[in-house]
């Protein structure tokens, strides 16, 4: 399944990491790094790698960096250029910045900064970042086993008020398949083994389980905040 781009600024061994496993999951990746050196490195892994100052505002305007899908500044070593590419990242429109976090202080300047996710490297492994972002509409994901999961999602204003069943995620054919193991509401509520025809509603946690190529085939963002159709 064709995927959006996601750019990935900073070839250190986790923003290479990161990318390579992207595009092992068929993912559109544009890594970029100021070194030359680490850009040659990469390119006998990556498919699209280019040489270039993440913190520049007209590179990144040049390679369309803030109209990726998503953008990962995973710059290790510099916390000025972290900061300052994502605020770049966010003041040209980027929808999806995820930035790589030293430490907690480092982290907190880059979520008042505009970053919409952080990632510590020590917590966080690329592949499970890679899975995260490469299935649509996931928000984590824990690898359970080859090729199987868990992961949550969660429930927007446009998959408010459906059910179970209108969200396309009851999947009679087989019991392995994807399905909803358990519904996070208010925070100290859950809702254990739902039927097809319980409601979700808007900021209630969905925890999903199932094969990653069920995880692949979710399009929940046809469900826009102004209405859209279950299947």
């Amino acid at each position: 399944m064709a995927k959006g781009q996601v750019a990935v600024l900073g070839l250190g061994r986790f923003g290479q990491r990161v990318a390579r496993d992207l595009q092992l999951k068929g993912v559109d990746v544009l890594a970029i790094d100021r070194d030359p050196n680490r850009v040659r490195e990469s390119s006998a892994l990556l498919q699209h790698v280019m040489v270039a100052d993440v913190s520049d505002r007209a590179a990144l305007i040049e390679l369309g960096v803030p109209e990726s899908e998503s953008v990962i500044v995973a710059v290790g070593g510099d916390i000025q250029v972290s900061l300052l590419t994502t605020v770049l990242l966010k003041t040209l429109g980027a929808t999806d910045v995820v930035a790589r976090a030293r430490d907690e202080l480092h982290g907190n300047a880059l979520r008042q900064l505009g970053a919409d996710r952080v990632v510590f490297p020590e917590l966080d492994t690329a592949e499970r970042l890679a899975h995260s972002l490469s299935f649509k509409g996931v928000q984590d994901y824990f690898e359970l086993g080859r090729d199987y999961g868990i992961s949550t999602v969660l429930v927007n204003d446009g998959m408010a008020g459906k059910t179970i069943e209108e969200l396309g995620l009851v999947h009679p054919r087989q019991a392995n398949e994807l399905s909803v193991v358990l519904i996070i509401r208010n925070r100290n509520e859950a809702v254990i083994h739902p039927d097809r025809f319980e409601k979700v509603s808007g900021g209630d946690v969905l925890v999903l389980a199932g094969l990653d190529k069920e995880f692949e085939a979710l399009h929940f963002e046809r469900f826009e905040s102004n209405g859209g159709d279950g299947r």
